[in-house]
């Protein structure tokens, strides 16, 4: 949970506080704890997604993905 409270500025306390209010299940990142809004859990494991299926957010973009690691390096 350390990148969701990295992304959003909270501590510990606001963010065990938000996942206790939604609906989430515990997902397996790589190796990384991460969370999944539960009704989303359907989708695991769909190859291709079903459809109709919309990305909204560009994939991998270090701006939207939320991961502190990810950062853009001038070249």
């Amino acid at each position: 949970m350390s990148d969701l409270r990295w992304w959003t500025g909270w501590g510990a306390r606001e963010t065990n506080r938000a996942l206790a209010a939604l609906d989430v299940v515990e997902v397996d990142l790589d190796g990384v704890p991460g969370v999944l809004l539960a009704d989303d859990g359907m989708l695991l494991g769909c190859s291709p997604l079903p459809e109709p299926a919309a990305a909204l957010l560009p994939a991998l973009d270090p701006d939207t993905d939320g991961l502190e690691g990810a950062r853009l390096v001038p070249r």
